[in-house]
């Protein structure tokens, strides 16, 4: 079961995507003939090394994530809403090289039983959205959860940006917190969708 797709520029014919994968967190499919061209590990953290070898438990933590791609369509990035990581590839037509994989937190969880794992209440909704340049990865973190802000978690005043080898480049502080991010590269703004006080549609203007 698909999850979250993104297509790789006007490559139609295949897409990043996460699901419900049994051995693998993200796929780079080719959705035409249906095959699956390569994939990207699970993230691994001490913490859910006792989830190893039980099922779907690690696709339900890391089920959630967004991804972009440098625009000469050959580098991508996928950051985990659940978890602190931020996945850096090489892509081709074929395969995708993971060569860098920066491992912050893990997910927060509890064993349900042997097949489903929960989401910790306590636990920080962390990447909520991510766009790029030529020279920048822009990401929208959140850092808040259920005990701290309820329904409004998944709301994110934090811009944090990495260059294309995973090094953090500078971060910026969002008078409004944002719930969703799309990145314009031709006027180096971010826009998104914002609640103050009501629902709003928001652009920022980043500086060079």
């Amino acid at each position: 079961m698909l999850f979250i797709i993104n297509f790789r520029g006007n490559h139609t014919d295949r897409v990043i995507t996460t699901g419900l994968f049994r051995d693998f967190w993200v796929g780079y499919i080719d959705i035409v003939n249906n095959v699956l061209l390569c994939s990207i590990d699970y993230p691994q953290f001490t913490e859910t090394r006792t989830l190893e070898g039980q099922g779907m438990q690690m696709a339900q933590l890391y089920v959630s994530a967004h991804s972009t791609f440098h625009p000469d369509g050959n580098k991508m990035a996928v950051v985990a809403q659940n978890a602190g990581v931020i996945s850096l590839s090489h892509i081709d037509e074929a395969s995708i090289t993971e060569f860098a994989q920066i491992l912050y937190h893990p997910p927060s969880f509890r064993i349900a039983d042997e097949r489903n794992v929960g989401h910790g209440i306590d636990g920080n909704t962390t990447f909520t959205g991510i766009g790029s340049d030529e020279r920048y990865i822009y990401v929208l973190y959140s850092g808040r959860s259920y005990v701290s802000h309820g329904m409004l978690r998944h709301y994110s005043e934090h811009l944090l940006v990495y260059d294309w080898e995973g090094n953090p480049v500078r971060r910026y502080i969002l008078e409004v917190p944002m719930w969703s991010m799309s990145f314009d590269r031709e006027t180096n703004s971010i826009y998104g969708i914002v609640y103050y006080p009501e629902g709003m549609f928001i652009r920022y203007q980043l500086s060079d």
